[in-house]
């Protein structure tokens, strides 16, 4: 950090004194760990700066190019000064490096960084490093891990392998007699297991191995050729379905996509082992390590094929260092760590999803965890009165920690709201419980039909038919996100319930409402004026207002009907064109009275005028004046339909400005012109949108 860098720091001081309780606070936050590494990099102090780089490698995934430049300090201050603490703090950097990312690129670092080590000629350096590694023959420890964590890469894992086989040929021509066959022995365990394994160097693997025959086994050349041969025939057949995967995942710029792919692939070939399976999702999260879809996808495919659970934790933590902010894997962790430790373990990592705020920020992610969490709890409860106990409070904790969260954020399934009802159902006064969690779910989620359609089979379940009833006539008076279904549930409960009274009456809510949804609907595209009956004051209340006059209507006789179109406010909408549709494809005879009776006679329309051509002869068009809104939407639902063999197109009508006049009669053009074969085939839906102004 520059010196202008170190004046942006108003107050160092302050900073670092602000510092522990910003890490207490948001632990997982990668940006206030960087500041602190570079201000101790800046100021020069390399024991707290090792301290920071140690505490940032606990908490959160370092990217790789980050781990390899303090590495990359560490070596030029080993050989300034060659001390143990420097050289402790290489491997520790460099641990930290292949726990979190599986690079080959990072064991190929660490490889010749150990193999520096154990050939150095100078004393201090050999008695440090047998120190931090606890061991004086650590170099082939280290190899062998690198190679095993790399020998299933495809493109990457030969290099390391080819470090690995050189050290033990060279510990081979260093070796005693007596020592000596074993070593040929290991290397050509070595040789044969890398013949086996599908890689992009197979060809210099099968060179190798002939120069070993040759020198180890020239007696049986033959026979150890030919067993061989039939090994690498099968490994050659493999490796070319790999390099065609292989060219797709570069094409593709090894995105997670393409990855996917790769891997339902070679899922799918038998051959395929889990280790080739899991070595390339760990290719996947180098390119992808923040990507949870594809953390989720790993942990879920160990779970799957894997004995260990305790691997498949270790690679939960790993997702959660990676991607705090994925409520998925913080559930992944607190499943694994039920599984393997017990509830307590689980409540640990639920307890620090909690209090690090890595998911609070979203009801949906919070919920996952919550979830993962209850379920620990429930499982548990079977076997431990003391679970038992907590589990009322816990339900309760969930629900009130969810719902202190940003309410824009919550889950469209209510998964969690599902499994705390679900728990305390089962308790003792349980039902009403459960019942005051949904009333308050509602009262949040006013909107949410879901929310309300979970809460009626409720009280379908365990209330009464009355109470479930109230709760769908509840909702319907509500503007939901997807009314439809509500009202598909709300009839379907009816029409089981098998009371004739209540489905009619559910139906006259139901129709009432559609009206209503209707209506909003025209006001939006029309920008038309709330209705004259409409009385003024807050939304629900407008919506409250027409919904009782719609289903009035629906009541109302042909008389009242008729007042009703011939109100001043009707009579409004029928001057602005709003309620005026434009028809053409009438037989040429049709006069104003067949037009009239087409349309539903003069309770529905209030003028028709038959339209014609330039010269005076009729052109089977027509200009209709309808009364209510409801004809209006009658009128355009005949769009499509036959008189004569010939089909009639339906469309709004909008005055022409002033210009050449299209008919004698008068100027006009339809909303949406089209020829009359582009019109045969539309829906009603199709033309309610045109109605609406869609295009």
């Amino acid at each position: 950090m520059s010196t202008a860098d170190m004046d942006a720091w108003s107050d160092l001081d302050a900073f670092l004194e602000a510092l522990p309780e910003k890490l207490e606070k948001s632990p997982y936050d990668h940006g206030v760990y960087t500041q602190w590494v570079a201000l101790m990099q800046a100021i020069g102090n390399v024991e707290s700066l090792r301290d920071a780089q140690e505490r940032m490698c606990s908490q959160v995934a370092v990217p790789e190019e980050t781990l390899l430049g303090w590495i990359a300090d560490e070596e030029a201050r080993l050989e300034a000064n060659c001390d143990e603490a420097t050289l402790a703090s290489i491997v520790r950097l460099f641990e930290a490096g292949v726990q979190d990312r599986r690079s080959p690129s990072m064991w190929q670092r660490y490889a010749d960084a150990v193999l520096r080590m154990a050939d150095s000629d100078d004393a201090a350096m050999q008695a440090a490093a047998a120190a931090v590694f606890g061991a004086e023959d650590y170099s082939q420890g280290v190899l062998l891990r690198a190679v095993e964590a790399t020998k299933a890469n495809y493109q990457h894992g030969q290099a390391i392998w080819v470090l690995y086989k050189d050290r033990i040929a060279r510990d081979i021509d260093q070796a005693s007699e007596p020592q000596r066959g074993a070593l040929v022995e290991l290397l050509h365990t070595a040789l044969l297991d890398r013949l086996c394994q599908p890689h992009a160097g197979l060809d210099d693997t099968w060179s190798l191995y002939s120069e070993y025959t040759t020198r180890y086994h020239n007696a049986d050349y033959e026979q150890q050729m030919v067993a061989a041969n039939e090994i690498v025939a099968n490994t050659r057949r493999l490796c070319a379905q790999r390099e065609a995967l292989e060219d797709r995942l570069v094409a593709a710029g090894y995105g997670w996509g393409a990855f996917s792919e790769y891997i339902d692939r070679l899922v799918q070939q038998k051959g395929a082992s889990v280790e080739e399976v899991a070595a390339l999702y760990e290719q996947a999260l180098l390119h992808n390590g923040y990507s949870p879809e594809a953390w989720s996808e790993y942990t879920a495919y160990l779970e799957g094929v894997a004995g260990n659970t305790s691997a498949v934790l270790a690679v939960s933590e790993r997702a959660i260092r990676s991607c705090p902010w994925s409520g998925k894997l913080w559930a992944q962790a607190i499943h694994f760590s039920y599984m393997v430790h017990g509830r307590e373990s689980a409540g640990e990592v639920f307890r620090r999803a909690q209090t690090t705020h890595a998911i609070d920020y979203s009801m949906l992610e919070y919920g996952h965890a919550a979830v993962a969490w209850l379920t620990a709890v429930r499982l548990d409860s079977t076997s431990s009165p003391e679970a038992a106990e907590m589990l009322p409070a816990t339900c309760e904790e969930c629900i009130d920690t969810a719902y202190s969260l940003e309410i824009g954020t919550a889950d469209p399934y209510l998964f969690l709201e599902r499994c705390c009802t679900s728990v305390v159902v089962e308790l003792e006064g349980g039902p009403e419980v459960a019942r005051k969690i949904w009333t308050r779910v509602c009262k949040a989620r006013k909107v949410c039909t879901e929310a309300w359609v979970l809460s009626a089979e409720f009280e379908r379940a365990h209330g009464t038919a009355a109470s479930a009833r109230s709760v769908y006539r509840h909702a319907a008076q509500r503007k939901l996100d997807n009314p439809e279904r509500l009202f598909d549930t709300w009839l379907a409960f009816e029409c089981a319930a098998g009371e004739l009274a209540e489905l009619y009456a559910a139906e006259r809510v139901v129709s009432a409402q559609r009206r209503v949804a209707q209506r909003r609907l025209e006001r939006e595209a029309c920008h038309v004026g709330a209705s004259d009956t409409q009385p003024e004051g807050p939304p629900e209340e407008a919506e409250q207002a027409e919904a009782e006059q719609a289903e009035a209507e629906q009541t109302e006789g042909p008389a009242a009907k008729r007042r009703r179109a011939d109100s001043p406010a009707e009579a409004t909408r029928r001057s602005d064109g709003s309620l005026v549709v434009f028809a053409k494809g009438f037989p040429l005879g049709y006069g104003a009275s067949d037009i009239e009776a087409f349309f539903g006679g003069g309770a529905n329309v209030g003028q028709a005028t038959v339209l014609a051509a330039k010269q005076g002869a009729a052109c089977g068009q027509a200009k209709v004046v309808l009364r209510t809104t409801d004809a209006l939407v009658a009128a355009l639902d005949k769009n499509g339909s036959k008189i004569d063999g010939q089909f009639v197109s339906v469309h709004t009508f909008k005055k022409q400005r002033p210009a050449r006049a299209a008919t004698a009669e008068i100027s006009v053009e339809p909303a949406t012109p089209a020829s009359e074969a582009g019109d045969v085939g539309k829906t009603n839906a199709d033309f309610r949108q045109l109605y609406l102004g869609t295009k």
